[in-house]
């Protein structure tokens, strides 16, 4: 059988705690009573969500293995979603529940009140009056109280990150993130993981809840959800034509330790993972099937599949470190006079890309706060180009080699397509102005949240072609 995932909120408009919802809420309390009376069974929930991340120790086997910042960011969590969806299915088959059951997704960009907390997440009982385990205080104000939404699109939209026509450039992290060894969090931040995954961590939870923190995000059952969109979105982005998967073996071959369903290892490598309809028995509401031709990349290689980019040429750094404290923020970035920028024309012999780079991020916890990311020319009115969030910060210091640079981080953005809808001549010379600012929606506590929040540190705004 093929089990059909499908959007929360389409679910909850054709009945309210539809039957999938209703089993779902079901098995999560399940699999928290599991946890507490043995709290060292792979499959209860607290071991589970420990698989993603924990502070306690000592660590069982398992824990703390979440891939953040790196090109196992999606094949992980892919893998990951799985094998939990296999237990819980378990559970609303004991409980007499839908035979075909799949993990629902929340599709928090597709209009109308989606980008609102779905429903039963926000109501503290089930409708028989008893605890509601899919509700959890640990949540960012106004989002419980459904009167407060994640800011769409600036927050919700995957636009940018499925423009992306590579998964990891040579260079630069693109859709899917760069090139990376086995790490629990690394610095090399694709477009998918940014924005919406980071930025929808971020907003649900604050400076203080669950969501905002991989040590305990997986505790929310609205993770599961949010997760099965991202793998979804990584669907839809297979789906073109053109978008291929890495094709290196030190992808393919990478193997990942999680539990079946009896709580016993499974290990699974990631060529295993690359087609949810074949491999893994599961599909997407919308899903588009994916061409012949692709199915032929779990063989592996290692050549590098996606071209090769030309070397950067920096053009112009800002001069100041900047702190973000909650309210807006600009800074001018010179462009050199001597820039070679007559190579980013679209009828140059060899056009370029322009990124923008925000370098040596840093903070000393969660911030809590998505940032804006604005480009502005003279004349000209700013352009969204992206948005800096730091989920997970703490352990991205923790992965730093004692003594080293603590200001590793970095995000980078292309900024070509704003930059030439300026229709600036003679870009070399002049300057473009970067502002960051807290991205509120229409909350009321947003603002207030995002002026107490600990300051994000950047230490560098630089341009550069490639």
């Amino acid at each position: 059988m093929v089990y059909v995932r499908q959007d929360i909120w389409a679910l909850e408009q054709q009945q309210p705690w539809h039957p999938i919802t209703m089993a779902y809420a079901q098995a999560v309390g399940a699999l928290q009573q599991r946890s507490i009376a043995n709290a060292g069974d792979p499959t209860g929930w607290t071991y589970q969500a420990a698989i993603h991340g924990t502070p306690t120790t000592p660590a069982q086997p398992g824990w703390n293995q979440c891939q953040h910042g790196g090109w196992f960011f999606l094949p992980w969590h892919r893998m990951y979603v799985y094998r939990i969806e296999a237990i819980l299915r378990v559970e609303v088959l004991k409980n007499g529940g839908p035979h075909d059951w799949a993990l629902p997704y929340w599709n928090y960009d597709s209009g109308g009140s989606t980008n609102y907390l779905p429903l039963p997440f926000r109501e503290e009982a089930l409708p028989d009056g008893s605890p509601n385990p899919l509700y959890v205080l640990q949540r960012a104000s106004g989002y419980n109280a459904g009167t407060r939404a994640l800011p769409r699109p600036a927050v919700t939209s995957p636009a940018n990150a499925l423009a992306m026509p590579t998964f990891t450039p040579p260079l630069f992290p693109g859709f899917g993130g760069g090139q990376s060894t086995f790490q629990h969090f690394w610095n090399a931040t694709g477009g998918l993981e940014q924005t919406p995954h980071n930025d929808v961590h971020v907003q649900l939870g604050g400076a203080t809840g669950w969501m905002g923190n991989p040590d305990f995000a997986a505790l929310d059952p609205i993770f599961w959800l949010h997760h099965a969109n991202i793998d979804r979105l990584w669907t839809v982005w297979r789906a073109k034509s053109a978008n291929v998967n890495p094709t290196q073996n030190a992808w393919l071959q990478q193997q990942f330790d999680l539990f079946d369903t009896s709580g016993a290892p499974a290990r699974t490598q990631v060529k295993d993972v690359l087609d949810t309809v074949v491999q893994l028995d599961y599909r997407y509401d919308d899903q588009v099937p994916l061409p012949p031709a692709k199915l032929a990349e779990r063989g592996g290689g290692d050549a590098m599949a996606e071209g090769v980019q030309p070397a950067p040429e920096m053009i112009g750094a800002s001069t100041e470190q900047i702190s973000l404290s909650g309210k807006p923020h600009s800074v001018a970035v010179a462009i050199e006079q001597g820039a070679h920028t007559e190579s980013l024309a679209p009828e140059a012999a060899s056009p370029r890309r322009l990124f923008l780079s925000v370098e040596h991020l840093d903070a000393d916890s969660t911030p809590g706060v998505v940032y804006g990311v604005y480009v502005e020319a003279p004349g000209h009115e700013p352009l969204h180009v992206g948005n800096v969030s730091l989920f997970g910060i703490h352990k991205i210091r923790a992965s730093r080699a004692p003594g080293g640079d603590v200001h590793d981080q970095r995000l980078t953005y292309d900024v070509t397509d704003a930059v030439r809808a300026f229709g600036i001549d003679g870009l070399a010379g002049s300057s473009l102005t970067v502002t960051f600012a807290p991205i509120e929606g229409d909350a009321p506590e947003a603002a207030a949240e995002a002026v107490s929040a600990p300051p994000i540190r950047i230490g560098r705004v630089s341009l550069f072609t490639a």
